[in-house]
């Protein structure tokens, strides 16, 4: 609600959204030759710099040059080698360099297999859920069997996988998560080997300013997104 105060018999002030006015009426005889003009200029940082400043706050919301290269480079590698493959995009994994040296990680990979195992055996539920999940998979082209007698390439790396249970979510309520950080100790892992490249996830602000955009907004979610993103052959066994 405007607020109104009475300044006289003829003007009242009020306080609008854009600040104080004053309304009301005056006779030309009241008005004299003299005129005052009145501005404010107040310049703002765009609000979504200063959100982006506060959620890099550990780095002054300053990139460093070499920062700058490795994402540069992240997306040409992505440029180049993605490619549409029957319903799914094919796409290389972003290595630092060509020559990196990735270790198997097989008894890390093992270690914790024989663990999972044992919560197969204490709970024959989530036992069954895991192996749906995991054949699902296997029907959908996400993950493949290994041939034992196929030949390897030049970059092995056991993944190990674990179940995240969401009894609360209403579709997946077991998601089986694959672990890339994995690593033995004093060894590298899948992720340490690679590119991590920027983040182009689209700025909430942005996202919202676009719901004004049109009368009517359509919103989609694609089903297992990141896990409908396929491998080029010659990465897959570092997978």
């Amino acid at each position: 609600k405007e607020e109104i105060k009475r300044i006289n018999e003829n003007a009242v002030a009020l306080d609008t959204i854009f600040g104080w006015c004053i309304q009301g009426r005056f006779s030309l005889s009241e008005l004299n030759s003299e005129e005052s003009i009145c501005s404010n200029l107040l310049v703002e940082e765009k609000l979504s710099r200063t959100l982006e400043s506060f959620w890099n706050i550990e780095s002054l919301g300053v990139n460093s040059p070499d920062e700058r290269l490795e994402n540069e480079e992240a997306l040409r590698l992505f440029e180049n080698s993605i490619q549409q493959n029957n319903d799914r995009y094919e796409v290389r994994l972003p290595w630092i360099n060509e020559n990196v040296i990735l270790h198997d990680n097989h008894a890390n990979a093992e270690r914790r297999f024989f663990n999972l195992l044992k919560q197969f055996h204490l709970n024959l539920n989530f036992y069954k859920e895991y192996k749906q999940v995991i054949n699902d998979q296997i029907k959908d082209g996400i993950i493949e069997k290994v041939d034992p007698n196929a030949t390897r390439g030049e970059r092995i790396y056991y993944m190990p996988h674990r179940a995240v249970l969401r009894k609360n979510h209403s579709s997946t309520k077991l998601r089986v998560v694959y672990d890339a950080s994995s690593k033995d100790k004093n060894q590298k892992s899948l992720n340490d080997c690679l590119l991590q490249g920027p983040n182009l996830v689209p700025e909430l602000l942005k996202v919202l300013l676009k719901f004004r955009l049109h009368r009517i907004v359509f919103t989609a979610d694609i089903q297992k997104a990141f896990l409908q993103i396929s491998v080029s052959c010659e990465d897959r066994d570092a997978m």
